[in-house]
């Protein structure tokens, strides 16, 4: 699936025979693509089997339930890159930040990150395990962000970080449910100059003056 990054992580959940990568990384990608276009009563083993080719046996020998598999796409498909603040600025960082994750709404592993919000306001205990590695992770990595930039005192006493970060992460969202398919090519050619004027009205408030 085009738009992700397959990070292989250890699985402890499959018994038996000797794991092929490729079968593994070819069911882990389908599984997000069928997830998202289909949701949750469309997600069935037979159905990620079949659009994989791979067989059913072999996706029941890493993955004892569709529950798993789709927990496990979610864990080693990591759609989003931290960003370092400690080798940039908080305004670089943040900048970067917005932009890479604007991205990856308008991939297909996007389209998952959003019907996963939506199964998970549905039925959050169903899904709260996912919804906690990915979205959860998300928000606070960009919290991490925003405390990190505070404790080395590029932001001011007190900035309310967790606030900041909510409103970073939602409008990364707003922004990709905001436009429509059609206009996303242009959308994706303007984000550095849509992410400076994010950061004008959501991080600059709170930057600490730099002594004459």
């Amino acid at each position: 699936m085009r738009g992700t990054k397959v990070v292989k992580g250890d699985n402890t959940t499959a018994v038996g025979r000797p794991r092929d990568p490729d079968v593994e990384c070819r069911a882990l990608e389908t599984a997000l693509e069928i997830f998202s276009r289909k949701g949750w009563f469309g997600f069935t083993i037979g159905a990620v089997a079949q659009r994989a080719k791979v067989g059913k046996s072999a996706i029941y020998l890493r993955w004892g339930s569709r529950e798993q598999l789709l927990l496990d796409a979610f864990r080693e498909i990591r759609p989003f890159e931290e960003t370092s603040p400690d080798v940039c600025s908080v305004r670089e960082a943040v900048a970067a930040h917005l932009v890479q994750r604007v991205t990856v709404y308008f991939t297909p592993v996007g389209l998952a990150l959003m019907r996963l919000q939506v199964e998970y306001e549905a039925d959050p205990e169903q899904f709260d395990a996912s919804w906690r590695t990915v979205i959860g992770a998300s928000l606070e990595t960009t919290r991490a962000l925003l405390t990190s930039a505070s404790e080395k005192g590029e932001l001011v006493a007190g900035a309310p970080t967790s606030a900041i970060a909510e409103a970073l992460d939602g409008v990364c969202l707003a922004r990709a449910v905001a436009t429509p398919v059609s206009e996303r090519s242009s959308v994706l050619s303007e984000l550095d100059g849509w992410a400076q004027s994010v950061i004008a009205h959501f991080v600059e408030p709170w930057l600490a003056v730099e002594p004459a």
